[in-house]
C-alpha cells in the first residue's frame, strides 16, 4: 500500500457451496467506501460453482483477492476461519460469510472505531469492534431491524460481559473488525473453541478492548442453510420450538453447553500465563462442572455470575446444566 494510503484490511472469506448468494456479497464488498481491503478466500470443498466464481471474480478484480489452496477439509466454519486468520498479515481483518450483504459504509464505521480505540498504543492493544445486523430473508426483505433484539441479547456494558461470555456469545463474526494484535494473541484458534468469533470475543474482553456499535452494518441473510443463523427468542417462538420438537432443541442446548465447557478449558490452557488467579479458577471450575453435584453445579453458576444473555436463557442453563 502506498505511503499515506488507506490501511489494509484483510477480508477473510470462507466458502462452501455458496454460489447462490456469493455474487451479491462480493458486489457489496466492492462497493465499500473504504478502499484498502483485500479478500483472502478459502473454499472448503464445494460441489457447486463456488470455486469457479471465486476464480472468475479474482480475474475480474486484479490484486483484490488471494485464494488459498484447500489441500484438506477444515470440516466446519470455526476451523475454516481459523486457517484464514493465520494467513492474514494486514493491520486489520474482517471475517466474511458467503451469503450476507454488507452496507457500503460497514468497513468505514468499524475501522474508525478500531483506530479510535487503538489511540496512542500504535496497535499494541488487542481491539475488537462489532456491530448489529439487520436480519433479512432470502430475498433481503427485513425480518427484524436488529439481530440483537431479535435474539433477546440483553444490553450490558462490555465490562459486565464476563463471566457470562463463557455461556453466550455477543459477537457475530461477519459484523466485526479486529486489529493485528488481536489476531496475534488469538491465533491459532484451538479445536476446543466453540466458534471463531466467540474465541476472539473472549480474548478481547479479557486482554484488550471490545466495542459495540448499535447501528447495523450487515444484511444477515436467513435461508435455511445457515451454519449458525438467527432464531427469534420471543416467548412465543421458544414455546413453539419446545412444543413442536422438544427433544431436538433440548439436545442442541446440551451440546452447546458441552462446547462452552470445552472452550473454557481451551481458553484456560491457552492463556494460563496471562490469566489472573481468579479467572483461572473460574475457567477451571466451569470446565469441570460435570464433576460437581446437582446443586453444586447450579450454585457455582449463580455464585460466579455466569448468566445467559437474558433471563430465559439463564433459566434454561440452570435447568440443563
Amino acid at each position: 500500500m502506498p505511503a499515506g494510503g488507506p490501511p489494509r484490511i484483510d477480508i477473510l472469506l470462507a466458502t462452501y457451496n455458496g454460489a447462490e448468494h456469493l455474487e451479491a456479497l462480493l458486489a457489496s464488498i466492492a462497493a465499500q467506501t473504504v478502499t484498502g481491503w483485500h479478500i483472502i478466500a478459502r473454499d472448503d470443498g464445494s460441489s457447486d460453482g463456488t470455486p469457479d466464481m471465486l476464480r472468475d471474480w479474482a480475474d475480474r478484480h486484479p490484486g483484490r483477492m488471494t485464494i488459498l489452496p484447500a489441500n484438506d477439509r477444515a470440516g466446519g466454519a470455526t476451523q475454516a476461519f481459523a486457517r484464514l486468520l493465520e494467513a492474514s498479515e494486514a493491520p486489520y481483518f474482517a471475517f466474511c460469510d458467503q451469503d450476507d450483504v454488507w452496507l457500503d459504509d460497514k468497513l468505514a464505521r468499524l475501522l474508525d472505531a478500531v483506530q479510535g480505540a487503538e489511540g496512542a498504543s500504535a496497535g499494541a492493544t488487542p481491539v475488537l469492534v462489532h456491530m448489529d445486523l439487520r436480519v433479512v430473508d432470502d430475498e433481503l426483505n427485513t425480518l427484524h431491524p436488529s439481530f440483537r433484539r431479535y435474539m433477546r441479547i440483553a444490553e450490558r456494558p462490555i465490562s459486565a460481559l464476563w463471566p457470562g461470555l463463557l455461556v453466550y456469545n455477543t459477537v457475530t463474526g461477519c459484523a466485526m473488525l479486529g486489529n493485528a494484535e488481536l489476531r496475534r494473541l488469538s491465533a491459532p484458534i484451538p479445536a476446543g473453541a466453540a466458534l471463531h468469533d466467540w474465541w476472539l470475543a473472549l480474548v478481547a474482553q479479557r486482554f484488550g478492548t471490545m466495542i459495540y456499535l448499535p447501528e447495523p452494518g450487515v444484511l444477515y441473510r436467513q435461508h435455511g442453510g445457515n451454519v449458525v443463523g438467527a432464531a427469534s427468542w420471543s416467548m412465543a417462538a421458544i414455546a413453539y420450538r419446545l412444543i413442536t420438537a422438544p427433544g431436538r432443541h433440548i439436545a442442541k442446548a446440551r451440546i452447546t453447553l458441552q462446547r462452552t465447557r470445552a472452550q473454557a478449558a481451551a481458553f484456560r490452557d491457552s492463556y494460563r500465563d496471562r490469566l489472573s488467579p481468579q479467572d483461572a479458577a473460574l475457567l477451571d471450575g466451569y470446565a469441570t462442572l460435570p464433576g460437581k453435584s446437582w446443586i453444586g453445579r447450579r450454585l457455582f453458576l449463580l455464585r460466579n455470575g455466569i448468566y445467559g444473555r437474558n433471563a430465559l436463557y439463564t433459566a434454561i442453563i440452570l435447568i440443563l446444566v
